[in-house]
């Protein structure tokens, strides 16, 4: 299906339309660059799985694989401090 524009949209279950950029395919790649950049390994495992679903259009198995990125946390060794609530970030900014 196409709009006025030329893009492209993929339909839910619902049928509510997605935008190219709201499908699990584009999010999952930005999810995976700001992981990188908040000092998060993501390991070649996951890597592949994330290929391979794209590959397939397999979104269900895209979003599963969205929830584990949700659960990754940055190394140990990563030099900055990112709060995430409010207070935290409050806290951590300079005098």
């Amino acid at each position: 299906m196409r709009n006025s524009g030329n893009q492209e949209f993929s339909t839910k279950k619902s049928g509510a339309l997605l935008r190219p950029w709201e499908r699990p395919q584009a999010i999952i790649q930005f999810e995976i660059e700001q992981l990188r950049e908040e000092g998060c390994h993501i390991d070649s495992t996951l890597t592949q799985r994330i290929e391979a679903a794209s590959e397939l259009n397999d979104e269900p198995t895209l979003n599963e694989l969205l929830t584990e990125l949700s659960e990754l946390r940055p190394n140990a060794d990563y030099l900055f401090d990112e709060p995430e609530d409010l207070a935290a970030i409050q806290a951590a900014r300079p005098s």
